[in-house]
């Protein structure tokens, strides 16, 4: 058994194993390997009952197992067994394995806070008639660690496998959880090694953690393994290299010398005698931005002009520029309330693992927003082309994905503190999927925790003819209408067929100053310096933020303060 590492434990839950993926798709009992997610059409079951089950087209019994799907499962997707703990609590292979078994592993945690007790792995040569245990026992830790179990069998004979309670116990739930089951076919001659690309990690402007887990050796000494890096796509040995150490299974090294802002590939790969093998590809971009620029003092250059100037910052494409005549830099009398552009992902999310991965922007609750299946979060078709109602051009990484279909998708976020007696807007980016339709969803608020629902009317949204693509969306404004702070809910719902994704979430409220000047909100420009000229008596004050490829934008600068007065005395602070 191995104990993940913390950086890659931490973002295991949102990795989607493409390479192994790929080889369970189609699986029959002569497959090399056999992968079990839980996450195919029909694999479900909501009760302990016993019952067969059709686990990626094998056949396995679960009794007192049901596949979960709550808060408190862990698993790496939607779905992953949950093993009750008592009773019986076994879940059998009822086909054989055509090619033997020489190797099984899987992920396990334990059930919410549960109580954990001692499991086993056996296997069978004989139809089920006869069981011996692959390895020891295993026991959860009484944690959130994520643990791997992995055991080499070794016998060529058709096999079947079971995990089951090592012992009988009371009636005291002692639940675990189980996902990513593989079970690889017996081999006894030498082959490339078979390993998996771990996420990537720790992403930083010029270096990232990145890493992955030798799965079968080939039954042959492995002499080198890594991770392969490059910028074109299918990383391989010939690329740049990070040479791992020698050690368990599980590796990671940290990829120095990145490009800020700059979209990298990356995939594990392990050597032995008879050649080399590959992880799936991880895509993922250098952080884009370490940080805000720092607006520097402007400098005088008549009695009301100015230059004003910030420091530059690596990995940008411009810079956005700010000037008001109060600290507010608020636009039309609204004030921005919060901005959620969806953070990153390297493949596919459910809300709540992002959520649960801090992969929001903000602390608010994120979920279905009362539909009976909810969204997820993305990383493809990223958002471009376009700046919001609110002044924000398109951030691009993740996005809220509905799928459409026969059943509704929502998301929903909740928990925002804002005062009740004030007018609000909502903005956001909306992808168009369909070259002749909208996709039916409608965007609601509510105060009382989801109880009643009050639709938003939309404007701006595109024509239904036209082309695909990203559109800025604003909604009509509302009040909630109270002399109290509320708890305020948002949602989008989707009923049609049609799928759609969201980005760049945008709330502004009124209440604020109308103090940003014109010409000069939201103003872009390439340079660290911008002139500003022909000011009329009075104070001001300037904010820079920067943007990054992919239209990815960082927090505003600090503020400084300038200005004309009495047309000689000059200002700067």
């Amino acid at each position: 058994m191995v104990l993940w590492g913390n950086g890659i434990r931490r973002a295991w839950a949102v990795l989607r194993t493409a390479c192994w993926i790929a080889l369970a798709l189609g699986l029959r009992a002569e497959a090399s390997y056999v992968w079990v997610d839980f996450e195919g059409d029909g694999e479900t079951k909501t009760g302990y009952a016993s019952e067969t089950n059709i686990l990626s087209g094998l056949s396995w019994e679960l009794t007192d197992v049901l596949i979960g799907t709550l808060a408190e499962d862990w698993k790496n997707g939607a779905r992953s067994a949950r093993l009750r703990g008592h009773g019986t609590s076994v879940m059998t292979l009822l086909d054989d394995l055509s090619n033997g078994l020489g190797r099984i592993a899987f992920k396990y945690r334990r059930y919410g806070t549960d109580a954990q007790r001692a499991w086993q792995v056996e296997y069978s040569v004989d139809g089920g008639e006869t069981w011996t245990p692959a390895d020891v026992s295993f026991t959860a830790p009484e944690s959130d660690d994520v643990q791997t179990f992995s055991a080499e069998i070794n016998v060529s004979e058709p096999a079947r496998v079971r995990i089951r309670a090592a012992e009988s116990t009371g009636t005291t739930n002692l639940r675990l959880n189980i996902d990513d089951i593989l079970m690889v076919a017996y081999d006894p001659d030498p082959a490339a090694p078979v390993v998996q690309t771990g996420p990537i990690a720790d992403i930083g402007p010029d270096s990232a953690t990145a890493g992955g887990v030798l799965v079968y050796d080939g039954n042959a000494a492995v002499i080198e393994r890594g991770v392969a890096l490059n910028t074109t796509g299918a990383p391989s040995t010939n690329d740049t290299v990070y040479v791992a150490e020698s050690g368990n299974s599980d590796f990671s090294v940290t990829l120095s010398n990145l490009i800020a802002g700059k979209k990298y590939h990356a995939r594990a790969y392990a050597v032995n005698s008879e050649g080399v093998g590959y992880g799936s590809e991880q895509p993922f971009y250098a952080a884009h931005l370490a940080g805000p620029p720092v607006a520097r003092p402007p400098t005088l250059l008549k009695r009301n002009s100015f230059r004003l100037r910030w420091t530059a910052m690596a990995g940008t494409k411009s810079y956005r520029l700010d000037v008001a005549r109060a600290p507010c830099f608020s636009r039309g009398e609204h004030i921005v309330v919060f901005r959620e552009t969806f953070g990153y992902v390297s493949a596919t999310a459910p809300v709540a693992t992002h959520w649960y991965n801090g992969g929001f922007d903000n602390a608010y609750a994120f979920g279905a927003g009362g539909a009976d299946h909810p969204a997820d979060i993305r990383v493809t078709s990223i958002s471009s082309g376009y700046e919001n109602p609110a002044g924000y051009p398109a951030s691009g990484w993740a996005n809220v994905f509905f799928p459409g279909g026969e059943n509704d998708y929502g998301f929903g976020i909740d928990g925002i503190e804002v005062p009740g007696n004030r007018t609000y807007r909502l903005s956001f980016g909306y992808s168009k999927e369909s070259a002749t339709n909208n996709a039916a969803f409608a965007v609601a608020w509510s105060i009382d925790n989801g109880v009643s629902w009050h639709p938003l009317g939309l404007n701006d949204l595109p024509d239904n003819n036209a082309g695909t693509g990203w559109y800025p969306i604003r909604t009509v404004a509302w009040s909630p209408g109270t002399e109290e702070t509320v708890s305020l809910s948002l949602r989008w719902i989707t009923t049609g067929t049609l799928r759609m994704r969201i980005d760049d979430v945008v709330m502004e409220s009124d209440g604020g100053c109308d103090s940003l000047l014109t010409d000069y909100n939201n103003r872009s420009t390439t340079d660290t310096s911008h002139v500003i000229e022909n000011l009329e008596r009075g104070r001001y004050f300037f904010r820079v933020r920067a943007v990054g490829a992919d239209y990815c934008v960082s927090p505003n600068s600090n503020i400084r303060a300038f200005g004309v007065s009495h047309g000689t005395i000059i200002m700067v602070h």
